[in-house]
């Protein structure tokens, strides 16, 4: 029987991703260009965006290569120029944490609204999983300055970071003396001196703590310990 020498070509290329969805958010539009929020959905690589009005999918965007989208968390209000909004939106996922700009458009008419996301900064691989961010104000600003340029890092070490968005580096780590292996965290806070922590432990346990300044709450001298507030108990069964 002949053997069959025919060189075949293989052309493999990306299909959809066919697992979870790993992360919602809603975002919330300028009430004249729509009252009813879009949501955000972290599915594989990529953020999803849905307006619920009428259930359907507005854009996808590829924000990671190879790592799963754990959450996204938006800056607060719009700012506007001419007929744009923009926000800054973090996206991050295993490792990886990403700072965007979110850009809403209206059309000329008036009834059309496109969305776009630009890429505003990649941060270092950090050395354990994210499980939360907020944006956070500078307390050294007056209140007239005060925007959100840094970002809390929550990680699955117990720990978090300070990163300060406008000068690209970081100026902060506290590590919590609660050194144990964390399910889940979320920061709640607007400035270093309002953050407050809750980390969820393997044993049932939320630990409550914060990031105490030792000379007052200069976040130049980098000055910080952590303060234990609060352990609550959970369930046994």
């Amino acid at each position: 029987m002949a053997k069959d020498n025919t060189r075949r070509t293989w052309n493999p290329h990306a299909g959809p991703y066919l697992g979870e969805v790993s992360s919602l958010a809603f975002l919330s539009l300028p009430q004249h260009v729509c009252p009813i929020p879009y949501l955000l959905a972290g599915f594989g690589s990529e953020i999803l965006l849905y307006e619920l009005t009428s259930g359907e999918l507005i854009r996808s965007f590829q924000v990671f290569e190879g790592v799963r989208v754990h959450g996204t968390v938006c800056s607060g209000s719009f700012v506007r120029s001419g007929d744009k909004y923009k926000c800054k939106l973090v996206v991050f996922g295993e490792k990886k944490v990403k700072i965007f700009a979110l850009v809403v458009e209206l059309g000329s008419s008036g009834g059309e609204v496109s969305v776009g996301l630009e890429v505003l900064e990649s941060l270092p691989r950090l050395s354990n999983w994210v499980f939360d961010v907020c944006f956070l104000k500078d307390s050294c600003e007056s209140l007239e300055e005060k925007e959100d340029k840094l970002l809390a890092i929550g990680c699955s070490d117990n720990s978090v970071c300070v990163w300060d968005v406008k000068e690209s580096r970081m100026v902060l780590e506290v590590q919590s003396p609660e050194r144990c292996l964390l399910y889940t965290m979320r920061l709640w806070g607007s400035s270093i001196s309002t953050l407050r922590i809750a980390s969820g432990t393997i044993f049932n346990e939320i630990i409550v703590w914060k990031a105490a300044g030792l000379d007052g709450d200069n976040l130049g001298n980098g000055q910080y310990c952590a303060s234990h507030m609060l352990r609550l108990a959970g369930h046994e069964g």
